[in-house]
């Protein structure tokens, strides 16, 4: 019965995960929701559940992002589909302690499966911990925890490969020389650690001709990530490439250069600019 109630949540959160990308293109943009106006909507959530059904709450990173409503609408479609009630919540910005506190307090809901995209993978290893303790099966999503003892790990590929990937692509982009500036979401998160130090041991041993200079964080904020973007272009003007390794990172990228372009600042082609993204929005970028 234990193992297959954990095949259960995992059934959720692959299946989720899928449909959340799979739809990424196509999901509605709707305005973000108050971190106020999720509490209350987990709240009607978990007392919808008085009839018995068992519910599983789900951590991600922040909330108000087109990627995690599009996690969130998958999720819930396969908790549905598997009869189990999904609370799906998490704090306004890529805040840890927050994120911790969050699980906490779903711990008292009578929770039997919690996932956690980590904003900080040591940070949440005591509150794994501590659910499983409590008999709660856990899981992390989208960002391991892989001191924890979490009963499975969710992701799409292996981040290292993801960032060997990218790396290879915007070197190719480059003519494999030049100056480069890495936007990241999170210097703590595991996902994004494990991408970009993949991607700078890569180009390190494939590019020598490829300078990184500089590794932005935006905390996974779109006007974070633009404001990143303008500050690396008025601080290397001999700049020739932008490696995002989150979906706020490319667009924003590509959005200030239209912009330098526009304004005269830069020529059309200047700057190459490869990344992780909502194809609508890197278009649009």
């Amino acid at each position: 019965m234990r193992r297959n109630r954990k095949q259960a949540l995992a059934a959720v959160l692959f299946t989720g995960m899928m449909v959340g990308m799979l739809s990424g293109c196509t999901v509605k943009e709707d305005a973000p929701q108050t971190e106020a106006a999720k509490a209350e909507s987990a709240e009607s959530t978990g007392a919808a559940a008085a009839d018995g059904t068992k519910s599983i709450y789900l951590c991600p990173k922040c909330v108000g992002y087109d990627y995690w409503t599009s996690c969130e609408n998958g999720a819930k479609e396969a908790a549905g589909a598997l009869g189990y009630n999904l609370i799906f919540n998490g704090p306004a910005s890529t805040d840890s302690a927050k994120q911790i506190t969050m699980m906490e307090d779903a711990m008292t809901q009578g929770i039997v499966g919690l996932g956690v995209a980590a904003n900080d993978a040591d940070a949440v290893v005591d509150t794994i911990a501590t659910a499983k303790g409590k008999g709660i099966h856990t899981i992390t999503f989208d960002s391991d925890s892989p001191k924890s003892e979490r009963d499975y790990c969710v992701i799409p590929d292996s981040d290292a490969a993801m960032g060997e990937q990218l790396a290879e692509m915007i070197a190719q982009e480059m003519g494999g020389e030049g100056e480069l500036a890495f936007m990241v979401a999170s210097l703590s998160a595991e996902n994004q650690v494990s991408k970009f130090e993949a991607a700078e041991a890569y180009l390190k041993e494939k590019y020598p001709d490829i300078t990184i200079v500089a590794t932005l964080c935006s905390d996974d904020e779109n006007e974070h990530a633009y404001e990143n973007a303008q500050t690396l272009l008025a601080t290397y003007p001999n700049l020739k490439g932008i490696l995002g390794f989150a979906g706020a990172e490319a667009p924003q990228a590509a959005a200030a250069v239209s912009q330098a372009v526009d304004n005269g600042d830069m020529e059309m082609g200047q700057i190459c600019i490869t990344g992780i993204g909502f194809p609508s929005q890197c278009k649009e970028g």
